[in-house]
């Protein structure tokens, strides 16, 4: 749920996963709790000298019990990045966009023109349901000044449209190709 701070309205990105009543959920503590789980799991069996190494095999050496819970790690960091460490916040004036490790990006609405929903496809997963649901800003010469790539639920947004005043054009089950957004948006990236 949208939560209005003063004047601001403070919106964040909401997971791809089951949402529980009408707060958001956030799915990073389990995530960060299962790869803490996995890593107490290797460091207790190696402390113990491996003592399913001759049933189990070479296959579980200490290096892969360690690889694991490293990469739930890097897995849980990237997830919480994208969806907890987003964030939206508007006002009558401005729009910011608030990411972890980013400096923010501040949009005034006298100078936004229009938003474009649509979903794109991901440069780095490829499939044929890997598309991006994408809000795309566009200032008053056509260019783009600020794309966004995070799930953010229905009634947010509709609160966030009805601040600032301008209604998106387009829809997520609209698919564009990375490769064709500078045919449909000519000059603006």
């Amino acid at each position: 749920m949208a939560e209005v701070v003063t004047d601001d309205l403070v919106i964040r990105a909401c997971w791809p996963v089951g949402q529980r009543g009408d707060a958001r959920t956030s799915y990073s503590i389990p995530c960060f709790a299962l790869a803490s789980g996995v890593l107490g799991v290797a460091i207790i069996y190696t402390l113990l000298g491996s003592p399913f190494a001759t049933l189990l095999g070479p296959r579980f050496s200490t290096v892969a019990l360690f690889a694991w819970p490293l990469g739930l790690f890097a897995v849980a960091s990237i997830l919480a990045y994208w969806f907890d460490g987003t964030a939206l916040i508007a006002n009558r004036e401005r729009i910011v966009l608030k990411k972890w490790f980013r400096k923010p990006k501040v949009v005034a609405l006298r100078e936004l023109g229009r938003i474009v929903l649509c979903s794109t496809d991901s440069d780095y997963l490829r499939g044929p349901n890997n598309w991006l649901p994408a809000i795309l800003f566009f200032n008053r010469d056509g260019r783009c000044v600020m794309s966004l790539y995070s799930r953010f639920r229905g009634e947010d947004l509709a609160t966030l449209w009805a601040m600032i005043g301008i209604k998106p054009e387009g829809s997520w089950s609209d698919r564009l190709r990375n490769s064709d957004l500078n045919q449909r948006f000519p000059g603006a990236f």
